[in-house]
């Protein structure tokens, strides 16, 4: 189910799902920010935003950059070129995007950017969870072949694996990421730079391990290791488990 029909109009029913994410990272905003009274605008959010995007989108041209050089043809089909405008966003380029965005901003703002991040770190949790229902209802980044509970089946003919049941695994990484979300508005505030650094060190690991459950072939893949595996291990993990040790050094330095 790629599409939506609301009031007579067909709606990508994954652009919803985006959307959604981004309505719920808003509210987030307002009641973090509020309740917390840390300094955040709408400007902020808009360059995390703009991040988000232009950082998804080039990470997924990376991606299948490969194949495009083995048949550089398709660059004339106008639906694959569609389909590239208008889906085809990879969530970790989007994550570094945001990051720099909120960096590009905190730095011409003179803002303490660790805690502007801290505050809107749980919004890439819950919308990035949002994301994967999209992922789900649409077919794409569908698990490996899978008879046990819970398992999904595709129409036959409209996905790679039609007809076979899957492992759900864009359900299971949105579960994870909800459980995410909620202990980082638990924890409230803390020592700068924690809060994002335990939320780098459990996406990357619920990422690197459910890559591994993942059934398609189109994310790249390095020495046995899909693109966002090799972020996660050698960029997200390390990331984090430096922001949280920073942050255990700062005993008393509270946002």
């Amino acid at each position: 189910m790629e599409y939506v029909t609301i009031f007579g109009r067909p709606f990508p029913i994954y652009g919803l799902c985006v959307l959604a994410g981004i309505l719920l990272a808003a509210a987030t905003i307002l009641v973090r920010g509020r309740k917390e009274e840390r300094d955040l605008d709408f400007l902020t959010f808009l360059c995390a935003c703009v991040g988000l995007y232009v950082g998804a989108k080039l990470l997924y041209l990376i991606t299948i950059a490969p194949r495009l050089i083995v048949r550089p043809e398709l660059l004339r089909d106008p639906e694959f070129v569609e389909s590239i405008v208008s889906g085809g966003f990879v969530f970790y380029g989007g994550l570094i995007g945001a990051v720099a965005g909120i960096a590009i901003y905190c730095r011409a703002m003179k803002r303490r950017f660790l805690a502007v991040l801290d505050t809107l770190i749980p919004c890439a949790a819950i919308g990035q969870a949002a994301g994967r229902v999209g992922c789900h209802l649409v077919g794409c980044c569908y698990g490996v072949p899978y008879s046990g509970p819970l398992a999904v089946t595709y129409p036959v003919g409209e996905h790679a694996f039609g007809g076979v049941p899957l492992f759900p695994v864009q359900l299971a990484e949105s579960a994870l990421l909800v459980v995410i979300y909620i202990v980082l508005m638990l924890l409230g505030r803390r020592r700068e730079g924690f809060a994002s650094g335990l939320y780098l060190v459990c996406s990357a690991v619920t990422r690197f391990l459910l890559e591994f459950a993942r059934g398609d072939a189109e994310r790249g893949i390095f020495l046995g290791l899909a693109t966002s595996q090799w972020i996660a291990l050698l960029i997200l993990l390390p990331l984090g488990i430096f922001l949280i040790a920073r942050s255990a050094r700062r005993k008393g330095k509270e946002i």
